[in-house]
């Protein structure tokens, strides 16, 4: 789980468990040592508030902090309610409206994209008060137990989600409000 207390992430690995337990490392150190390791396995094991990571040919020491002071993610408590389609169609409706998108800290309404879905139609808009974009997407590929709503995905937010669909193709993605 990572976050920047606007963001957060969750991700689930496989591996072998030994002992289970918990740790808080610096992303910064633990993404610049996972960077440079190029093993197929690693060991992760913790004691003494420290993270140590050994391969074959590599070892590392993160100090951990306590687990504790880690922030609270929110839970999705609606899990009923939820939309889906194909990661590459979200990427691409998303990518041609971003463009139009500006950080603005006095008119924060425009600071992200603008998204509404009704009667099987997922509108996407952004503007910077200048340039207007707008991307209508009409596909039975849309799967929404939503009769309608509208939200606001601030600007950050949205740049992330790309980042991310840039490596998925065909998966569905699923959006929970």
């Amino acid at each position: 789980i990572a976050t920047d207390l606007e963001i957060a992430i969750q991700k689930i690995l496989p591996g072998k468990i030994l002992t289970g337990g918990e740790c808080t490392v610096p992303f910064s150190i633990l993404n610049t040592v996972v960077k440079n390791i190029n093993a197929e396995r690693l060991t992760l094991e913790y004691k003494d508030k420290k993270l140590f990571i050994t391969t074959d040919n590599y070892e590392a020491t993160i100090q951990g902090q306590e687990t504790k002071e880690y922030p609270i993610i929110p839970s999705i408590y609606n899990i009923k309610q939820s939309f889906s389609l194909p990661a590459s169609l979200f990427k691409e409706t998303l990518t041609n409206v971003i463009i139009a998108a500006h950080y603005s800290e006095i008119r924060p309404e425009i600071s992200g994209i603008f998204m509404k879905f009704s009667e099987n139609k997922l509108i996407l808009a952004a503007t910077d008060s200048f340039r207007l974009a707008e991307q209508k997407l009409e596909s039975k590929e849309i799967k929404s137990s939503f009769e309608s709503f509208q939200t606001i995905i601030p600007l950050k937010t949205a740049e992330e989600v790309l980042r991310i669909l840039h490596t998925m193709q065909e998966e569905p993605i699923e959006i929970f409000l």
